[in-house]
């Protein structure tokens, strides 16, 4: 009899050991009291993700195999799997062969997704920890597939919540819109665990009030330690400026395949587009026409589709070509002939004559110039740097939209940012040896300092009260990217900011004129097809359209004609109709 028994024992713990082996994950740790007899199974999906939601409040350690048979360690460890390094909250790390502990990047509980055919772990909270006081954008992706990919966009849903603001909600949990979502950006994708993004909707929608478009990038600035207001400073003195466009960009929090990621800007992304980079659109492959539209990137990446020209200073200088995307032969001659015919009057050109002002219009370069002047951006005509041009013999290249301040308020403000630096500058060193493109970013200086372009403390107040919170969220979900403490981070963005002005005020001169002096020098009547400015002294002009856009003429004693399209004006201060 005690024989049978224990040959019906042996069978039973033979069909219970065939039974597990037939399972393909199993979990161990504080939350089964470490009891290797009893391994805690993952769930395969229909999508083969192998998922297990843990508590961790006993113990943040844990290990993974894909083998219990014999229910001893031994067994356990013949197919145990592990991470090189501590697992990041949401982020997928590759797994390896190995017995060592993984540690969970939290102490709650928590899903643990493996993807056994990538080799790839990934620990996300179930509750995401918005905080409350910035919308929040939701995406899932297919199968809750880890965005992995700079090149594939990835299928998904998504929907944003205003939590309580007065943005407009766009779909709902119950009835999500159709997105897809890859990721974007050259360091900030591979260098930070917080990851940008680029997103393109089904359907164009006014996301957070900004215009209908289809086109967004949720950019996570990682990179930024003075409280997120490096794009945020830059793009607002664009604006300030009066370069044709800027791009908007409002501060959200993302929620990604359930995985609170912190603190996003949902920024608009630089395009041909009525509502933005608006020129007219080439068409890829043209063989006529090819003079314009363009929309091209000064480059430090030689990975993108570019032409490449020599420069006057010995290095090439790469540009990328956004629109149109794919070139002809007419398209890549014309592309090359214009810039290598810029870079030679700038390098070899009569300082006195300014001859390459015939190609690149000095305003809109001033004023961009400007902006990365006041905050040090370093990086502006390194890489990022945009440049556009309408069809047509008469055209020039215009400087803008601005786009990355991934290097502004990094050092003491005390040289210009063509002298001396880190990266190369592309042509700006030798454009400011010309006397007449200094005149007009004098012109632009003086003009933002009178109409207190420059005074930013207010905005910078305003816009960290806003984020605060959510800063506090991103802070807690990446500690090691720095922004504890919003408000703080302000005051330090604002008092370089001061000293920053102080000395450019020294470099380019304070406000020569009050605008009321100006004004009382200076008659403007409308004339046909333009306006014709009356001054007593030489000067300038300032002219706004209802867009908001600004144009500074410069006025010698006198009557001074400038053309202008009809529309409705504001010039010293009153309306005009032309």
């Amino acid at each position: 009899m005690k024989h049978l028994l224990s040959l019906l024992a042996a069978s039973v713990i033979t069909i219970a050991g065939s039974q597990q082996a037939r399972a393909e994950l199993y979990a161990v740790g504080a939350f089964s009291n470490w009891d290797i007899n009893n391994p805690v199974e993952f769930v395969k999906g229909t999508d083969g993700l192998y998922r297990l939601d843990i508590n961790f409040a006993q113990g943040k350690k844990f290990k993974i195999s894909t083998s219990t048979e014999g229910s001893d360690w031994d067994a356990f460890n013949d197919g145990a799997l592990t991470t090189a390094k501590d697992p990041v909250l949401g982020v997928a790390e590759p797994l390896v062969v190995g017995i060592t502990d993984i540690s969970s990047p939290t102490d709650g509980t928590a899903t643990v997704t493996v993807d056994l055919d990538k080799m790839l772990i990934t620990i996300s909270t179930s509750t995401p920890a918005v905080s409350g006081t910035l919308p929040v954008i939701y995406i899932n992706t297919e199968g809750n597939t880890p965005v992995t990919s700079k090149e594939e966009y990835l299928m998904a849903t998504y929907w944003l919540d205003p939590c309580g603001t007065d943005t407009k909600a766009i779909g709902s949990a119950e009835a999500p819109l159709t997105m897809q979502i890859r990721g974007r950006g050259n360091y900030t994708w591979i260098g930070f665990d917080k990851k940008p993004y680029r997103i393109k909707l089904a359907d164009k929608q006014p996301l957070c009030g900004m215009n209908k478009s289809k086109h967004f990038a949720l950019l996570a600035h990682a990179d930024d330690n003075n409280g997120f207001l490096r794009n945020t400073v830059g793009f607002e003195l664009s604006r300030r400026s009066g370069l044709a466009w800027t791009p908007d960009a409002q501060p959200v929090e993302l929620v990604l395949n359930n995985d609170y990621l912190g603190l996003y800007f949902l920024t608009e992304t630089i395009r041909v587009d009525k509502d933005r980079v608006n020129v007219t659109e080439q068409a890829d492959g043209a063989t006529t026409d090819v003079d314009g539209g363009w929309l091209v990137e000064i480059d430090n990446y030689d990975t993108d589709p570019h032409v490449a020209v020599e420069s006057g200073d010995g290095e090439p200088i790469i540009f990328t070509y956004k629109s149109p995307e794919v070139l002809s032969a007419e398209q890549e001659n014309w592309l090359t002939n214009s810039y290598t015919n810029i870079d030679n009057l700038i390098y070899n050109g009569d300082k006195s004559k300014c001859e390459w002002g015939n190609y690149i219009d000095m305003q809109s370069l001033a004023r961009f110039y400007v902006v990365q002047e006041i905050v040090d951006n370093y990086e502006s005509f390194h890489g990022s740097c945009y440049m556009w041009r309408e069809r047509g013999d008469a055209e020039k290249w215009h400087f803008g939209p601005v786009w990355d301040f991934g290097n502004a308020f990094l050092a003491t403000k005390e040289n210009f940012i063509h002298s001396g630096r880190q990266w190369r500058q592309v042509w700006i060193g030798e454009m400011v040896k010309y006397p007449a493109f200094m005149d007009e970013v004098r012109n632009v200086w003086q003009t933002m300092l009178r109409d207190g372009s420059t005074d930013l403390d207010s905005y910078i107040d305003t816009f960290a009260d806003k984020i605060a919170a959510a800063a506090a969220a991103d802070y807690r979900r990446w500690p090691q990217y720095g922004n504890q403490n919003e408000l703080q981070k302000a005051e330090y963005v604002k008092n370089w900011l001061h000293n920053s002005i102080a000395w450019l005020k020294s470099q380019w001169g304070e406000v020569a004129i009050s605008a009321p002096e100006a004004e009382a020098d200076m008659t403007v009547t409308p004339a046909p097809g333009g306006i014709v400015v009356t001054s007593s002294r030489p000067g300038s002009c300032t002219v706004a359209d209802i867009a908001g856009r600004t144009y500074i003429f410069k006025v010698q004693p006198g009557e001074n004609r400038f053309d202008l399209a009809p529309g409705v004006y504001i010039v010293a201060g009153r309306k005009i109709m032309l």
